[in-house]
Parts: C-alpha cells; structure tokens; sequence
C-alpha cells in the first residue's frame, strides 16, 4: 500500500476533467463552484476537492449535503488538495454541532492511469458523542522528517494496544503524511478485524522557544470489522 510521490500526485483538481474523475470514483459529483448533479436515491453526492478549493465553503457543501441526507464523500488528489478536505471536514464539524451531528471519515484510494492516487474520505454521519474530559490520547506526530510506514505502524500498534492515537500534523506534506499512514494503517489492522475512522479538529502547537502554530489534530478511532 505505497503512495506515488512522483509530480503527478501533487496536480490540482482544477486541471483534472469532472468526466474523467466521475468515470474513475464511479459516483455522483459536485464541484466546488456549486456545479452538480444530482445523485439518485441511496447514492452519496461526491465533492471533488482542490489546492485552491476554500475550505470554508467545501465545510458549508459538506454541512449542507449532511443535513440533508447522508453525508457525502470527498474526493482529492496530492497534498495540497488533502489538505484542503481535512480542514474542511474539521470546520463541518462545528458547523453541525448545534444540529447534534457529529462527522468522521475513513479514508480509501484509488489509483488510475488517469489520476495517480485518488484520496477518498467516506464521511460517516453520527450523534455527538458525550465528550469525556478524562480520556488518554496517544500523541503522534507527523513532522518532515516522518515516514509513511513508521507513522501507519505507530498507528496500528496503539489500536491493536486499545490506544486513542492522536496525530498532529502542520502544514500541506505532513496532514498528506498522516493520511497516507492512516490508510496504510488500515490495511494493517485488517487481519486483527480492526478497521479506524478518524476525527480532524484544529489545535495549536507550542514548540519549545514558545513560538505557537496552528495544527491539525487527527483522533483514531477503531471499530471491529
């Protein structure tokens, strides 16, 4: 389960054709400009995410389609548009939360002559769970200097142990990092029946000069298959 790396990966949706990536994820589509069509009944509206997509106005699509039936999946390609989804799943959740609807995602890809690495994130729908000011993350970090596969075995390890992993991530190639290692997780943990879905907010970050950043917080959280 290696990611391409190569300058194809990192190409925005903006350059890709909506047939193209229609025929490819094999769903209904919505672009970010508002274009759609509209999805026959039982099927998820997919929104195709950019670099230069506004994560705000992907929230208020995602918002929206949850409200109104079941919540959608995204689509993006290399780490700028990634980066776009993630932020724009962890603003819809608070977007939702005086609906009491609470969003996380599992995350798939597919790879085509076309489109190398489609990143998809199937949004599950779900109750605000009670929040529990006792309980113990495991913090993980995806920094420049971490690889794909120790962060995903990081990952799986702390599931396998009944562990809450909670990745930090700032900026473009690290939140693509972490997606990368948490679908690699994915397949680790299936021969233990274990699968994860995963829940963005933002943080901040103080490093050790006392400078602060903003951040991306990914909880994991596992399920039995």
């Amino acid at each position: 389960m290696n990611f391409t790396t190569d300058a194809k990966l990192d190409q925005s949706m903006d350059e890709l054709s909506l047939k193209n990536v229609k025929e490819i994820i094999g769903e209904p589509i919505q672009d970010d400009s508002g274009k759609k069509q509209k999805p026959e009944e039982g099927e998820r509206r997919v929104l195709l995410v950019a670099r230069t997509s506004r994560a705000k106005q992907v929230a208020g699509s995602i918002a929206r389609t949850t409200r109104d039936s079941c919540a959608p999946m995204l689509s993006a390609v290399g780490p700028g548009s990634v980066n776009q989804a993630v932020k724009a799943i962890a603003i819809s959740r608070t977007y939702l939360e005086n609906d009491k609807v609470d969003l996380c995602f599992e995350v798939t890809r597919k790879s085509q002559d076309e489109i190398k690495d489609l990143i998809q994130f199937t949004l599950i729908k779900e109750a605000i769970r009670p929040k529990n000011e006792n309980e113990q993350f495991q913090d993980l970090k995806s920094a420049a200097k971490s690889t794909t596969s120790a962060l995903a075995g990081a990952i799986a390890k702390n599931i396998r142990e009944k562990n809450t992993p909670r990745i930090t991530a700032i900026g473009q190639k690290p939140v693509f990092r972490a997606i990368c290692a948490i679908f690699q997780a994915r397949g680790y943990l299936a021969d233990d029946n274990l699968d994860i879905t995963v829940y963005p907010a933002f943080t901040e970050v103080t490093f050790e000069n006392g400078n602060k950043a903003n951040a991306i917080a990914l909880t994991v959280r596992y399920h039995a298959l």
